[in-house]
Protein backbone atom coordinates (compact mmCIF):
# COMPACT_ATOMS: atom_id res chain seq x y z
CA UNK A 1 0.00 0.00 0.00
CA UNK A 2 1.72 3.28 -1.20
CA UNK A 3 -0.07 6.50 1.07
CA UNK A 4 -0.45 9.83 -0.62
CA UNK A 5 -1.89 12.86 1.52
CA UNK A 6 -4.09 10.77 3.84
CA UNK A 7 -5.62 8.94 1.07
CA UNK A 8 -4.97 4.91 0.27
CA UNK A 9 -3.98 4.00 -3.01
CA UNK A 10 -4.38 0.79 -3.36
CA UNK A 11 -2.49 -1.49 -5.46
CA UNK A 12 -4.43 -4.73 -7.35
CA UNK A 13 -2.46 -7.73 -7.49
CA UNK A 14 -3.36 -10.84 -9.25
CA UNK A 15 -2.45 -13.87 -7.43
CA UNK A 16 -1.26 -16.35 -9.57
CA UNK A 17 0.59 -20.09 -8.41
CA UNK A 18 3.76 -21.11 -10.30
CA UNK A 19 1.23 -24.50 -11.21
CA UNK A 20 -2.28 -22.70 -10.17
CA UNK A 21 -4.08 -21.19 -7.54
CA UNK A 22 -4.54 -23.37 -4.60
CA UNK A 23 -7.21 -21.44 -2.52
CA UNK A 24 -9.49 -21.51 -5.81
CA UNK A 25 -9.50 -25.26 -5.69
CA UNK A 26 -12.30 -25.27 -2.40
CA UNK A 27 -9.85 -28.42 -1.03
CA UNK A 28 -8.78 -28.46 2.13
CA UNK A 29 -5.19 -27.30 2.38
CA UNK A 30 -4.20 -28.27 5.77
CA UNK A 31 -1.77 -31.30 5.36
CA UNK A 32 2.26 -32.10 4.94
CA UNK A 33 4.07 -31.18 2.32
CA UNK A 34 7.22 -32.79 0.51
CA UNK A 35 11.08 -31.76 0.76
CA UNK A 36 10.88 -30.08 -2.45
CA UNK A 37 7.96 -27.12 -0.80
CA UNK A 38 4.96 -29.43 -2.78
CA UNK A 39 2.08 -30.72 -1.07
CA UNK A 40 1.01 -34.23 -2.02
CA UNK A 41 -1.54 -32.94 -4.60
CA UNK A 42 0.89 -30.96 -6.21
CA UNK A 43 0.02 -27.40 -4.70
CA UNK A 44 3.35 -24.96 -4.05
CA UNK A 45 4.20 -23.75 -0.58
CA UNK A 46 2.31 -20.94 0.35
CA UNK A 47 4.47 -18.06 -0.66
CA UNK A 48 5.63 -19.91 -3.85
CA UNK A 49 3.53 -17.64 -5.46
CA UNK A 50 3.77 -14.87 -8.48
CA UNK A 51 2.52 -11.50 -8.70
CA UNK A 52 1.26 -9.04 -11.16
CA UNK A 53 0.19 -5.97 -11.10
CA UNK A 54 -3.21 -4.82 -11.91
CA UNK A 55 -4.39 -1.29 -11.52
CA UNK A 56 -4.04 1.31 -8.68
CA UNK A 57 -7.04 2.98 -7.30
CA UNK A 58 -7.01 5.60 -5.01
CA UNK A 59 -10.07 5.19 -2.04
CA UNK A 60 -10.57 7.54 0.73
CA UNK A 61 -9.42 6.13 3.86
CA UNK A 62 -6.34 4.75 4.89
CA UNK A 63 -6.89 2.28 7.83
CA UNK A 64 -8.02 -1.00 6.22
CA UNK A 65 -9.30 -2.24 3.56
CA UNK A 66 -11.97 -5.78 3.47
CA UNK A 67 -14.14 -7.38 0.97
CA UNK A 68 -17.02 -9.65 0.94
CA UNK A 69 -16.34 -10.43 -2.88
CA UNK A 70 -19.04 -8.71 -3.54
CA UNK A 71 -18.10 -4.84 -2.17
CA UNK A 72 -14.93 -3.42 -1.05
CA UNK A 73 -15.13 -1.71 2.63
CA UNK A 74 -12.38 0.98 3.65
CA UNK A 75 -11.69 2.40 6.88
CA UNK A 76 -10.01 5.95 7.35
CA UNK A 77 -9.46 7.00 11.43
CA UNK A 78 -12.76 8.86 11.34
CA UNK A 79 -14.57 7.01 8.86
CA UNK A 80 -15.82 4.00 6.97
CA UNK A 81 -16.25 3.57 3.27
CA UNK A 82 -18.08 1.18 0.87
CA UNK A 83 -17.25 0.94 -2.78
CA UNK A 84 -18.90 -1.91 -5.31
CA UNK A 85 -16.14 -4.23 -7.35
CA UNK A 86 -15.33 -1.53 -10.12
CA UNK A 87 -14.04 0.87 -7.00
CA UNK A 88 -17.25 3.08 -7.21
CA UNK A 89 -18.29 5.15 -3.51
CA UNK A 90 -21.38 3.98 -3.01
CA UNK A 91 -21.64 5.46 0.94
CA UNK A 92 -19.62 6.50 3.20
CA UNK A 93 -20.14 7.10 7.06
CA UNK A 94 -17.71 9.90 8.40
CA UNK A 95 -19.48 10.19 11.82
CA UNK A 96 -19.02 6.70 13.00
CA UNK A 97 -18.70 7.53 16.75
CA UNK A 98 -22.07 9.53 16.94
CA UNK A 99 -23.77 6.86 18.85
CA UNK A 100 -24.01 3.94 20.54
CA UNK A 101 -20.66 3.89 21.94
CA UNK A 102 -20.43 3.81 25.94
CA UNK A 103 -16.57 3.71 26.08
CA UNK A 104 -14.47 6.94 24.61
CA UNK A 105 -13.69 6.28 21.33
CA UNK A 106 -11.83 8.86 18.38
CA UNK A 107 -10.14 5.89 16.22
CA UNK A 108 -10.53 3.39 13.67
CA UNK A 109 -8.69 0.75 12.62
CA UNK A 110 -8.46 -1.62 10.10
CA UNK A 111 -11.55 -3.40 9.45
CA UNK A 112 -12.95 -7.34 8.84
CA UNK A 113 -15.99 -8.17 6.95
CA UNK A 114 -17.98 -11.37 7.94
CA UNK A 115 -21.93 -12.43 6.92
CA UNK A 116 -22.38 -8.63 6.67
CA UNK A 117 -21.00 -7.27 9.46
CA UNK A 118 -18.09 -4.89 9.34
CA UNK A 119 -15.71 -5.53 12.15
CA UNK A 120 -13.57 -2.62 13.26
CA UNK A 121 -10.62 -2.15 15.92
CA UNK A 122 -11.63 1.06 17.65
CA UNK A 123 -9.89 3.25 20.88
CA UNK A 124 -9.46 6.50 22.58
CA UNK A 125 -6.32 7.46 20.44
CA UNK A 126 -4.32 10.18 22.29
CA UNK A 127 -0.38 11.26 22.04
CA UNK A 128 0.29 8.20 20.84
CA UNK A 129 -1.22 5.69 22.97
CA UNK A 130 -4.60 3.70 22.58
CA UNK A 131 -6.96 3.10 25.02
CA UNK A 132 -10.13 1.81 26.07
CA UNK A 133 -9.52 -0.44 22.88
CA UNK A 134 -13.05 -2.10 21.91
CA UNK A 135 -14.10 -3.91 18.80
CA UNK A 136 -16.91 -2.42 17.27
CA UNK A 137 -19.43 -3.69 14.75
CA UNK A 138 -21.40 -1.89 11.72
CA UNK A 139 -23.55 -2.90 9.37
CA UNK A 140 -22.01 -3.56 5.91
CA UNK A 141 -25.04 -2.59 4.31
CA UNK A 142 -25.20 1.18 5.69
CA UNK A 143 -22.10 1.42 7.48
CA UNK A 144 -24.56 2.35 11.08
CA UNK A 145 -22.66 1.04 14.15
CA UNK A 146 -24.48 -1.87 15.57
CA UNK A 147 -22.60 -3.00 18.92
CA UNK A 148 -19.52 -2.71 20.22
CA UNK A 149 -17.55 -5.26 22.72
CA UNK A 150 -14.27 -3.98 24.83
CA UNK A 151 -11.38 -5.63 23.94
CA UNK A 152 -9.93 -8.45 25.97
CA UNK A 153 -6.30 -9.84 25.39
CA UNK A 154 -6.56 -12.88 27.73
CA UNK A 155 -9.34 -14.02 25.55
CA UNK A 156 -7.13 -14.01 21.81
CA UNK A 157 -8.47 -16.93 19.57
CA UNK A 158 -6.11 -17.61 17.15
CA UNK A 159 -7.52 -19.52 13.71
CA UNK A 160 -6.12 -20.78 10.28
CA UNK A 161 -8.55 -20.62 7.49
CA UNK A 162 -7.63 -22.61 4.89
Amino acid sequence: MIFFNSALVLVSLLLRSVRGDPLSSGKDHRHLYTEDGVDWEGWPLPGFFQYELINVTEVAGRQGVATDGKMYYVSGSKALYLYDMDWNLLLSNEDPFAIGYTRPVNHLGDISVFEGEIYAGAEFFDNGRGKDIQIAIYNATTLEFTRTFPWDASRLVAFDLL
